[in-house]
């Protein structure tokens, strides 16, 4: 098991599935913020949520697969 974690060809990942989330609306919510637009606060809540899951994946070297609707 050892030598499995230690090969430097070991690639982890983790995965967030939002069944719940469209990607489309997605990036019509990041759009309006990038104009200055106001969203509603659980918009804000779910991008801070997605953006932590994927901080925290880099920061221990796991990469962030996230799963939504088309």
């Amino acid at each position: 098991m050892v030598d499995f974690l230690q090969n430097y060809n070991l690639v982890r990942k983790c995965i967030l599935s939002c069944s719940f989330v469209s990607k489309s609306q997605v990036k019509i919510e990041f759009e309006k913020i990038k104009r200055g637009q106001n969203v509603t606060g659980n918009i804000i809540q779910l991008l801070w949520i997605i953006s932590s899951f994927a901080h925290a994946c880099r920061e221990m070297n796991v990469v962030p697969l996230i799963y939504c609707q088309d």
